[in-house]
Formats: C-alpha cells, structure tokens, sequence
C-alpha cells in the first residue's frame, strides 16, 4: 500500500442490513490514499463477513475480527494499527458523500478539520453546515461555547472531524472503555486539551442516521454516569485552564449534569444510588462561582422534596402503564 493520507475506523456490529451502503460510499471518495480499518465487534451477524468480502476486493480495507466489547475498544483498535496521518470515525449505520475526505484535505496546518453533516431521520433529513474559518484557543472555546447552548454536536461526535495522528499518539488519547455513553464527546474533550488550531470546512459530506441510533436510548447504571460525569468535570478543569476562561467549567458541566439527572430518573434502581447522584450535583453547584439555571439551584435546596415528588411521579407512571403492558403481553 503506498502512502496512507488518511486512516477510517469504523466500530461494526449488528450492521448487516446498513454495512454495505456504508462501505460503498466509502469506495466512492476522490482521495484514493485511504485505509479503512473495520472493527467487528464480535457481531452475532453477517456484518463481518460482509466486511471481509470487501478486505479481498479492495486491501485498502482492513478488518478485525474481535469479541465483543464495546464501541470503545473496538476504536481504539482501529487507533493501533491506523497507518494514516490523519484520523478519522464512522459509524457504520452512517455513510459519506464522495466529496466527505476531499473535504478534509486542505489542512492549513490544522490539528483537527471539521465539516457539517446531513441528519436523517425517518422522513426528515436536516443539513448541517457552518461557515469556514479556523479557530485558535479563545476561539475554541467560544465556538464549545456556542454549542453546548444548542446542544450541538460539532464538538460531541467523532465523525465529523479529522483529527491529526501525531496528536493522538504524543498524548496516548483513546476512547475511554469504561463507558458506552458520551466516551465521544470525552474523547474529543481531551483532544481539546493539546490542540491550538481548528480547521472548520463549510463542506456537509458526512450522512448521520439518527433514526437508527439506539446507544442515547439505553439506560445505564447511575454509578457509571457518576464516574464519567467526574471525569468531565476533571477535564472540565483542565480546559478552564486552558483556554483561561472561568466559563468553561459551566458550559462543559450544565449538559453532564443535565444528564446525570435524566439518568437517575429513568431508572429503577434503589433511592440510595440515586441519592449518590443528588448529592453529587449538590456539591457541584456549592462550589459557588458557577451560574447553573435555576432548577439545579432549585434541587440544591429541594434535594429531598424532589426524590419524593420525581419517585412519585415515576411510580403513577409505572402503575399506569403496567396493566396495559400485561393486557399487551397475554395477546401475544
């Protein structure tokens, strides 16, 4: 194989009906110096045989064939062996245009470049596009900034972005396997933490099928989203220093909170568990020199009476919705 400009790694599992478009459109790209490393997670299905049909067409194509462990480590396998100069994330139910890596080809001595999208779901399909420019530090963080307010995913998702190699291994950055939720905005964070320079393309080649992703519908133990939340907030610090702006801890922790809480209120384990993650957050807004909206301020002081008014809420539901779920389940 001669000179490889770009390395795709791309995490496969349960993806037989979607592997193919996804595979397809990757042979389609302008640049012909790509590898495309292929992680098969231990799929129960054809996924990867279907990716090693391609690896005997196209050796530009390199599979893994692994038990399953997750999105995680199925990256950072593809991060082992990936001969390109510069990273790049798909995901396999997703596919790109033939301009997507042309797109990421002018650099400017960038360290990461990052281009819009295309989000599908079911009817709808919504383009994402920004203006071209590059970012420096203060510019960085005004750009998370901005959207973290929207809660957009510039700087949340893997794929959109081309990340420069040499920048991942001086700092030995992978994808943290502890988790299966948000390991990619913490990824991304921590790339944050050893750039100085943003390329942002005013290109859209990247198709995003969020009809199809599941993974931000999962439940998850709340002493998991606990220890990741804490893991933020320590990169949150880092960044602040950093980027010498006493936002940054805010901006970064409002959308962790928020996702703290939503956790532990769509899950059934015991008030005590819960109460780890009130009191977390309790302790979070004590710090003082944070602005968080007023309904965190308000469980601050509240903490009790919300456990009591959330359990009751959550328990009406679930009587509810139960008879219908055992009348539904005699039909069947």
């Amino acid at each position: 194989m001669s000179a490889v400009k770009f390395s795709i790694i791309i995490p496969v599992y349960k993806v037989e009906k979607h592997i193919q478009r996804c595979l397809e459109s990757i042979l389609t790209q302008k640049v012909p110096s790509w590898q495309c490393i292929l992680i098969d997670d231990g799929s129960p299905d054809n996924s990867g045989a279907i990716c090693d049909e391609y690896a005997k067409k196209d050796p530009r194509f390199v599979v893994i064939h692994k038990k399953n462990s997750g999105v995680s480590s199925a990256r950072n396998e593809g991060l082992k062996i990936a001969a390109g100069d510069w990273i790049a994330f798909v995901d396999s139910d997703d596919y790109v245009k033939p301009f997507w890596l042309d797109s990421f080809n002018d650099s400017n001595n960038a360290d990461v470049i990052i281009q819009g999208y295309d989000c599908k779901q079911k009817n709808d399909l919504q383009t994402i596009r920004y203006d071209e420019r590059e970012l420096c530090k203060i510019e960085i963080f005004k750009e998370l900034e901005n959207q973290e307010k929207v809660n957009g995913l510039m700087f949340r998702s893997p794929w959109n972005k081309c990340i420069k190699k040499s920048i991942i291994l001086a700092n030995n950055i992978l994808f943290d396997e502890r988790f299966s939720i948000a390991e990619d905005f913490l990824f991304n964070l921590t790339v944050l933490k050893y750039i100085d320079k943003i390329k942002i393309s005013n290109q859209a080649g990247y198709v995003y099928n969020n009809e199809y992703s599941v993974l931000s519908k999962k439940l998850h133990p709340i002493d998991k989203m606990l220890l990741q939340t804490r893991e933020f907030e320590k990169l949150a610090l880092d960044l602040q220093e950093k980027f010498e702006n006493k936002n940054t801890y805010d901006i970064i922790m409002q959308s962790r909170i928020h996702s703290l809480l939503r956790f532990t209120y769509s899950t059934k384990e015991s008030k005590s568990q819960r109460m780890h993650a009130i009191d977390y957050v309790r302790i979070v807004i004590e710090k003082g020199r944070f602005k968080f909206p007023i309904y965190y301020r308000w469980i601050y002081n509240n903490s009790a009476l919300y456990r009591s008014i959330m359990d009751s809420i959550v328990n009406i539901l679930l009587n509810i919705l139960r008879p219908f779920y055992y009348k539904l389940k005699g039909k069947q």
